[in-house]
């Protein structure tokens, strides 16, 4: 538990490398929910380490749900895409090219078009292997109260 600065300190794992997550996946393997979030929306490096421990939490330990902040409307294709429906577009990107409600940045962007193509090749892997990949995006009503309806 951090109760000060210095345990802070004392805590912290410095991300340098990949092989910087080891101790934060091995803390996090056994959990139901890891919540992974950002100090700012659009920040590369966010995006980037969010998307290694997405898929090493994936794929070495099982783990087979991601929620986003965003909203159904604008994010339905995506999720048909990774789920690899009948009918969805052919990549990630075109998905995200088409995004036009704000914030936009948020999605079309190289790192959520890498993580979504990856779940997408990993909700191929037959159901035996027991990795299952999921996107399901959270609409909140006071973010676009015109969307409330839908």
């Amino acid at each position: 538990m951090f109760t000060s600065p210095q345990n802070l300190k004392e805590k912290a794992i410095p991300l340098k490398t990949d092989a910087s997550l080891d101790t934060l996946i091995l803390r996090a393997a056994d959990k139901e929910l890891v919540l992974l979030g950002e100090a700012s929306h659009g920040t590369h490096e966010y995006y980037l380490w969010r998307d290694k421990i997405s898929r090493r939490l994936i794929a070495e330990h099982g783990f087979s749900f991601i929620a986003v902040e965003g909203d159904f409307a604008s994010l339905y294709h995506l999720n048909n895409y990774v789920k690899n429906r009948e009918g969805a577009a052919s990549s990630a990107k075109e998905v995200l090219l088409k995004l036009h409600r704000w914030p936009t940045w948020m999605w079309s962007n190289e790192e959520v078009v890498a993580l979504a193509e990856w779940l997408r090749t990993t909700n191929d892997i037959p159901r035996n292997m027991l990795i299952n990949s999921f996107i399901v995006f959270i609409f909140m009503p006071g973010f676009q109260p015109s969307l409330a309806s839908i």
